[in-house]
């Protein structure tokens, strides 16, 4: 049996005026699957922080879909993995 690293990845987006809390619930559990699971989503002051569990190829999946959805906003999010 093959061992399978296992990441936590956080993206953090950053929220405007006009963007409600849960603006990217619906993207974030849409992203999850085989390879990704999301496992929390928590409102900051200005910020909301999706963490998600992926395996290796998940990771790059995961980074690809959100900066595919975030476009040039991606300079407005960060995103941590451990």
């Amino acid at each position: 049996m093959k061992n399978r690293k296992n990441y936590t990845v956080s993206v953090t987006v950053d929220l405007y005026d006009n963007s409600t809390d849960g603006k990217f619930d619906a993207f974030a559990r849409r992203v999850s699957g085989t390879n990704i699971a999301l496992r929390n989503a928590r409102t900051g002051n200005d910020s909301r922080t999706y963490t998600f569990g992926c395996t290796e190829q998940g990771v790059g999946i995961l980074l690809s879909r959100w900066s595919k959805r975030l476009g040039s906003g991606m300079a407005d999010a960060s995103v941590s993995v451990a």
